[in-house]
């Protein structure tokens, strides 16, 4: 078992970081708008592989821009033609078609809409949206108006149409209960403190000394894939981080209606998954071994009581796997 006072939590650092065309359909070919409540899925997903925090400003942002490609496009809201406006073929939906004459795509299940989405994101044509939506404190206005909003299409004939669209905070702000609100922030920041102790715990095995955790491995496995492996066992069945984890993400998304906030810790929480996973914890040890461990691994959401707000802190994360 591994045993948490052999890990120095202290040790890490954090230095603050501070058009309605596309409804034209191919003949034969039909979609099916998403709900809302498979939307709200949508967001969550899209914010957590972006790393981005879905604060209230940027849910009214994505809302607006919902409404604004007003598609019928199959688990495809903002209307995006990846992997290409005449490709019909995607390995990564095999389910997928084209929705319509412009190479806008249905696809067959929810997450691969969100990954086409992701990908067409990560090209450079939208480097500054996706950069605008780690910012702290950006509005829903500020981002209506990006000017990648029109390279994407959805503004190109009205760079107001986004903003226009908007609904603003008082269409339910009589909802909210204050009191409810500040219980909820509360439970949420004393959750996050968990979630930053056990992401320090697993992180450390990859950035402190090595050899000062050695031992554990001598005489149990005799190889990487073993060590993993045992790495693995260890999160899952020889403590109750994996389980925790797993309720208080349960508790996020049960309470992410009322505080938006949660969207940081899910992220956290993801990360922790990201880097102990079976498919991730191979994954990382090979980027660290090539010098390119991503910002993702090295970032994560804290709040911060004198400024009132979350912030995103990031680590040098010093890679060092040399167990064999």
């Amino acid at each position: 078992m591994i045993c948490e006072q052999y890990f120095n939590w202290d040790n890490i650092k954090l230095t603050s970081t501070s058009n309605n065309k596309q409804n034209k359909k191919v003949t034969g070919v039909t979609g099916k708008a998403v709900t809302d409540a498979e939307f709200k899925t949508f967001k969550t997903n899209l914010a957590q592989r972006l790393a981005f925090p879905l604060t209230s400003e940027i849910s009214r942002f994505l809302d607006a821009w919902r409404r604004a490609e007003n598609t019928n496009a199959t688990y495809n809201p903002f209307s995006t033609k990846w992997p290409g406006k005449n490709k019909t073929t995607w390995s990564k939906d095999a389910g997928m078609t084209r929705f319509n004459s412009a190479g806008v795509k249905n696809f067959s299940n929810i997450d691969a809409g969100i990954e086409a989405t992701i990908d067409t994101l990560n090209q450079s044509y939208y480097t500054d949206l996706v950069s605008q939506l780690k910012q702290d404190g950006i509005t829903a206005e500020e981002l209506a108006v990006n000017p990648n909003l029109r390279k994407w299409g959805t503004t190109s004939s009205n760079p107001n149409l986004i903003k226009s669209l908007l609904k603003t905070s008082s269409d339910t702000i009589d909802d909210i209960d204050t009191e409810t609100q500040t219980s909820l922030l509360d439970d949420l920041v004393s959750k996050n403190k968990q979630v930053l102790r056990i992401w320090r715990m697993w992180y450390n095995i990859l950035t402190v000394d090595p050899q000062r955790y050695f031992w554990k491995f001598k005489g149990v496995v005799d190889d990487e894939q073993g060590a993993v492996d045992w790495i693995y066992d260890q999160f899952n069945n020889k403590t109750n981080h994996a389980q925790l984890l797993n309720e208080y993400k349960i508790w996020c998304n049960k309470n992410i209606d009322k505080l938006p906030e949660c969207a940081y810790v899910l992220s956290n929480i993801n990360k922790i998954r990201g880097i102990v996973g079976p498919n991730g914890l191979p994954a990382v040890i090979l980027a660290g071994k090539e010098g390119r461990i991503t910002e993702y691994y090295r970032g994560f959401w804290a709040y911060n009581p004198k400024e009132n707000k979350w912030k995103r802190y990031t680590s040098t994360f010093p890679f060092k796997w040399n167990y064999f």
